[in-house]
């Protein structure tokens, strides 16, 4: 069983430690780090570079399961800074939300063309306050930088919860070579200020660490229950 991880640079740092891993190559203008059954794909912030890097993980490995992993923002009340979140349903942003007046008849307009992750038993919006841990949820992809007028609009036309630059674009890619029931999204809220980066990676981790455990003890089906 392979699990294959495709990171960024900073939480990178952290999964070579923890699991010991070795650089074996360079491909694709990708780092590659391998230990025992996992492989973490070092790719640039960019939707491109993340694409690009899990049609190659898929053709050339064809792992079992494969996991994306970043560090962005929330725009919900009920989401912080340590916040991990296994979102199960991702949207793109629209531009012309900018310009809308939402209005009953208009409130439910934007939230189309959702793409959607069915690998946990657990699909409703689920909190488990002491982990810091959220099951659900929706994410929101856009290359906008986000304010304060537009966590308003982002929230009324999504109902959205966290917002970020490219995970919708590697739902979308994994949609596209029927991969879904390989893939998992795990994110982390952070401040890019936070002094606390260190121990929001170390809840990641042990999270992370029990979704393997999970994983390797199933044979036919790929839901996890937690």
């Amino acid at each position: 069983m392979i699990f294959w991880i495709i990171a960024n640079k900073i939480t990178s740092e952290f999964l070579i430690k923890k699991y010991e891993l070795k650089k074996i190559e360079n491909n694709e203008n990708i780092s590659l780090y391998k230990a025992w059954n996992k492989i973490l794909a070092v790719v640039e912030e960019n939707e491109d570079s993340i694409d690009k890097s899990l049609l190659y993980i898929y053709t050339e490995f064809n792992p079992n399961f494969i996991f994306y992993i970043w560090l962005w923002t929330w725009i919900s009340n009920e989401h912080s800074i340590w916040d991990i979140v296994l979102p199960n349903i991702f949207l793109q942003y629209d531009t012309r939300i900018e310009e809308t007046e939402f209005k009953k008849e208009n409130i439910d307009s934007f939230f189309k063309w959702a793409l959607f992750i069915e690998n946990y038993h657990l699909q409703k919006d689920y909190d488990f306050n002491k982990f810091g841990l959220s099951i659900g949820w929706i994410w929101v992809s856009g290359n906008k930088k986000i304010t304060d007028d537009l966590i308003d609009k982002t929230r009324m036309a999504y109902e959205a919860d966290v917002y970020d630059r490219n995970s919708f674009s590697f739902v979308n890619e994994a949609s596209k070579i029927s991969i879904l029931d390989k893939i998992y999204v795990i994110l982390m809220i952070w401040d890019e200020n936070s002094e606390w980066l260190s121990t929001i990676i170390s809840n990641w981790i042990y999270v992370f660490d029990f979704i393997l455990a999970n994983l390797s003890e199933l044979e036919e089906t790929l839901e996890v229950e937690i």
